[in-house]
C-alpha cells in the first residue's frame, strides 16, 4: 500500500480548514494548524512533504516561517506555497523566490488540486536528478530551468546541461564546475545574456553530460545570485516588453555616430552604434552584448531622448527581392555546373575584399538594410577585416556566405581556410589594388573564382582578365550596394571552377 503524501495546511479560517481537509484527504494525509507557530511545531514534528501556509497567519507570519524551515536542514527542501488574499507583487514575492507558488483566496479546488500534482511531480523528478550521479536527462515541463540549475549547484555537479525545445526550437547549454555556472549559450547569446534567456523557457528537453568543461569561462558568482538576478530581469523584461516596438521594427538613427551626449551609460552607446549594423530589433537585441533588459532600457532612452526613431515604413529598397524566381533556378543551375563540391551547393561562397575600412562600413550598412541578409558580426569585421559577414538567404534552397578576406598578408592561412567553397570574388574599390593582390590571388588563382570589382570615378583602371567584371558605381550608397549583389548574382557567381582542391 502506498503511503500519503503528508500535507500541512496553517490558516486562521477555521472553515476553510475542515473544508481542505475533507477534500484532499482521499489523495493526501491532511494536517492542519490555526497559527504560525503551531505550524512551525507540526513541521518539525511531522516532516510534511508540502506546506500550505497563509500570509498573514498570526504569531508567526509567511516570511518568518520560511527563513526558519529553510534554516532546519530536515525541512530546508520542503515545498511552500502561500495563501494570499491578493496577487503579490514582484517586491514582495523577491524574497521568497524559492517558494512553489502563490494561490490567491477564494482558492478553486480542482486548480488547487492540480497544482499539487504538479509541484509533487517537480519535486520527484528533482530527487531523481539529484540522486544520478552521472548522465541524466529529462523534461523542463516536469521540473523548471531555475530549479533545475539549484539542484545541481547544491550537488556540486560538474559538466554541460543541454537544452533543446523551447523557444524557436533552438540548443542551448549551461556549463557548471562543481555548481558553479561558467558559461551559458542560446543561439549567437553567450554568458548571462544566454542563461537569462534560458530561465525563462517554457519547456524542452534537457539532458546533463559530466565532466564537460566549457573551453572559457565568462561568469562568476554564486548559482543562487544569478538565478535571482535572472529572475528578477525577467519579470522586469515582461512588463517592459508591451510599451515596446516589436522585434521586427526597423530603427533609423536621427544623429551621427558622434552626436551621442558625453556621459551616456555603455550600454547605451553601445546600442547606438549596433543600431547602424542592425537596424531590425529583434537583430539588435540579440547582437548586443548586455542582456535583454538592459537592451531594451538603454533602448527606450534612446527612443524617448529622440537619438533613434521606429522607420515608419520599410525602405522601398528594403522590401524588394534581390532576384526573380526566375534569376535563382539559373543561379542554383550554374553553381551546379560550375564543378563545386556538392557540399557547397545549397551554401557557395563569395569573398569580399576592401582596402579601405570606410568602403567596408558603408557595405555592412548597406547590408544590413536588405531583407535576404543575415549578418554575423558586422561591427567586429570593421575593425579586423577577416571572417564571416553574414548569409543572403535567397530561398529555402540556396543561401550566399559572404566573407571577409583581409589585406594583411599575416593573415593570408586563415583566408585559404574560409575561402573553401568560394565561387566568387567582390571587390570594393580599385584605389589600393596593390595592396590586395595576396589576398586576390586566393579568390582568382588558387580558387579559380571570376571576381567583381566595384570602381568609383578616379579609381585607377582594372587590368583586364577573362575571369573579372567591372561595374562602375558612384559611391557604395544603400541602392548602390543592391545593385552590385544583383549583378554578382547574375553575372559572375558560378564560373567553372573545377580541377580545384576545394
Amino acid at each position: 500500500m502506498t503511503t500519503k503524501r503528508i500535507i500541512l495546511i496553517a490558516d486562521p479560517d477555521v472553515e476553510l480548514l475542515r473544508d481542505l481537509k475533507r477534500e484532499l484527504s482521499d489523495e493526501y494525509e491532511v494536517i492542519v494548524a490555526k497559527d504560525g507557530s503551531k505550524a512551525l511545531e507540526l513541521s518539525v514534528l511531522k516532516y510534511p512533504d508540502l506546506v500550505l501556509f497563509y500570509r498573514r497567519c498570526p504569531l508567526i507570519g509567511a516570511t518568518q516561517f520560511a527563513r526558519i524551515l529553510r534554516s532546519n536542514p530536515r525541512t530546508e527542501e520542503t515545498p511552500l506555497i502561500i495563501l494570499s488574499d491578493e496577487q503579490a507583487s514582484a517586491e514582495s514575492g523577491s524574497h521568497l523566490s524559492y517558494l512553489h507558488g502563490v494561490l490567491v483566496k477564494p482558492l478553486n479546488l480542482d486548480e488547487l488540486k492540480a497544482h499539487l500534482a504538479q509541484v509533487f511531480r517537480k519535486v520527484d523528478t528533482a530527487k531523481q536528478v539529484g540522486g544520478e550521479a552521472g548522465a541524466v536527462s529529462g523534461s523542463l515541463d516536469q521540473i523548471s530551468m531555475p530549479d533545475l540549475l539549484q539542484i545541481f549547484s547544491v550537488n556540486r555537479r560538474t559538466g554541460c546541461l543541454e537544452i533543446s525545445g523551447g523557444q524557436e526550437n533552438l540548443t542551448a547549454a549551461v556549463f557548471l564546475h562543481e555548481g558553479r555556472i561558467e558559461e551559458s549559450s542560446v543561439g549567437v547569446a553567450r554568458g548571462q545574456k544566454a542563461l537569462f534567456r534560458l530561465l525563462a523557457w517554457p519547456g524542452g528537453r534537457f539532458s546533463f553530460i559530466p565532466n564537460r568543461r566549457a573551453a572559457s569561462a565568462s561568469m562568476g558568482g554564486s548559482t543562487d545570485s544569478l538565478l535571482m538576478e535572472g529572475m528578477r530581469q525577467g519579470d522586469e523584461l515582461q512588463r517592459m516588453l508591451p510599451e515596446m516596438p516589436p522585434p521586427s521594427a526597423r530603427l533609423v538613427r536621427l544623429v551621427p555616430s558622434d552626436g551621442l551626449p558625453e556621459g551616456v551609460h555603455r550600454v547605451t552607446s553601445e546600442i547606438f552604434n549596433l543600431a547602424e549594423f542592425y537596424p531590425r530589433i529583434g537583430e539588435l537585441v540579440d547582437r548586443a552584448a548586455a542582456t535583454d533588459l538592459e537592451v531594451y532600457v538603454a533602448l527606450k532612452s534612446l527612443l524617448d531622448a529622440q537619438l533613434l526613431k521606429v522607420a515608419e515604413e520599410p525602405h522601398a529598397n528594403a522590401t524588394r527581392a534581390l532576384l526573380s524566381n526566375d534569376e535563382i533556378l539559373e543561379l542554383r543551375s550554374r553553381v551546379r555546373r560550375s564543378g563545386l563540391a556538392p557540399v557547397f551547393f545549397n551554401a557557395p561562397r563569395v569573398a569580399v575584399l576592401a582596402a579601405d575600412s570606410d568602403l567596408l562600413w558603408q557595405l555592412g550598412v548597406g547590408l544590413s538594410r536588405i531583407k535576404e541578409f543575415t549578418a554575423t558580426n558586422l561591427e567586429r569585421l570593421t575593425r579586423l577585416p577577416l571572417g564571416t559577414l553574414g548569409s543572403l538567404e535567397l530561398d529555402r534552397s540556396i543561401r550566399i556566405e559572404l566573407f571577409m578576406i583581409s589585406p594583411d598578408v599575416r593573415l593570408l592561412p586563415f583566408a585559404l581556410g574560409l575561402s573553401a567553397g568560394t565561387v566568387a570574388g567582390l571587390v570594393l574599390g580599385t584605389h589600393k589594388l596593390p595592396e590586395l593582390t595576396a589576398p586576390l590571388h586566393v579568390v582568382e588563382a588558387e580558387r579559380r573564382a571570376s571576381v567583381l570589382f566595384a570602381r568609383r570615378s578616379g579609381d585607377p583602371e582594372v587590368t583586364a582578365a577573362p575571369r573579372r567584371t567591372v561595374v562602375e558605381v558612384a559611391d557604395l550608397t544603400e541602392g548602390a550596394i543592391r545593385e552590385l549583389l544583383t549583378t554578382l548574382l547574375t553575372r559572375v557567381v558560378g564560373a567553372d571552377v573545377r580541377g580545384v582542391n576545394l
